[in-house]
């Protein structure tokens, strides 16, 4: 066998703990999804140029999609409230989801000594991993979207908000009567 397909665990791992405080490969990729966030931002907002070219109309292109798609869903004066929070989740969830397709996402990291062990098998010779040590990797690199606090704390974060924003938009009355 070449290669076993890796179990999956809902739970992500603690790769590494500085101060007592574990990071875990998920908070990882998930600082990792905000500094591509950031630099992409910066770079496509660096040359506000009137006439976009480049990189900055790719940015644009990208914004204005998702704008107006919001616009077209709740209108336009409530769109240019509610757009931050909408096209924050989009595009974090966006680029978590596309950290995915890189290479040594979920391949690379160590060996699990303790399932090796528990499996009746030498530590494995090499970093090249075949047949039944591919399935006992540690991953130091897991999407932030397949960690199930992400995608909690994105929908209690998305309900509450929009709680707010229909208190705040109808009033307590017309929103409790919907």
């Amino acid at each position: 066998m070449f290669w076993k397909l890796q179990s999956f665990n809902i739970q992500p791992d603690v790769i590494f703990t500085p101060f007592g405080f574990p990071i875990t490969n998920t908070l990882f990729c998930t600082w990792i999804t905000i500094v591509l966030v950031v630099i992409i931002v910066y770079f496509g907002t660096r040359k506000r140029d009137l006439i976009p070219a480049g990189f900055q109309n790719f940015a644009e292109w990208g914004v204005e999609g998702i704008q107006n798609l919001v616009l077209g869903a709740v209108g336009k004066e409530k769109g240019r409230k509610f757009f931050p929070l909408v096209g924050t989740f989009f595009f974090f969830a966006l680029f978590a989801n596309i950290l995915d397709i890189f290479p040594g996402i979920d391949t690379i990291g160590w060996v699990n000594l303790t399932q090796v062990r528990a499996a009746h098998l030498s530590p494995p010779g090499s970093f090249l991993l075949f047949g039944n040590y591919t399935s006992m990797i540690v991953p130091w690199f897991r999407p932030p979207t397949s960690d199930l606090n992400v995608t909690f704390s994105m929908a209690l974060i998305s309900v509450v908000v929009t709680q707010i924003f229909g208190f705040v938009t109808l009033g307590a009355g017309k929103h409790l009567g919907k």
